[in-house]
């Protein structure tokens, strides 16, 4: 089972194209975007099922280059919540 997970951004024509992210691809999965280091570029974090185990984790965004933080998550089959993202106290 192929597994693929794309990230687009939108150009200034309207149209979206293929940002080159490199995340895990999950299913049934679940993600959420915030700026979770407050250097004012969205982040993601994702949660979900890959081919075989759970998966949980935070991309840091920087400069549109998308980096694994390794936070430690525990890896879970479905869903994600966000208690405070932003590490500020703040939703």
């Amino acid at each position: 089972v192929a597994v693929i997970l794309l990230v687009a951004c939108s150009d200034t024509g309207g149209f979206f194209a293929d940002a080159g992210a490199v995340i895990q691809g999950v299913l049934f999965g679940a993600s959420m975007w915030g700026d979770a280091d407050n250097d004012g570029d969205l982040d993601i974090a994702l949660a979900g099922n890959t081919a075989s185990t759970g998966f949980a984790a935070v991309y840091a965004n920087s400069g549109g280059a998308m980096t694994d933080i390794s936070a430690g998550l525990i890896g879970v089959a479905v869903g994600i919540s966000r208690p405070t993202l932003r590490k500020d106290g703040w939703a």
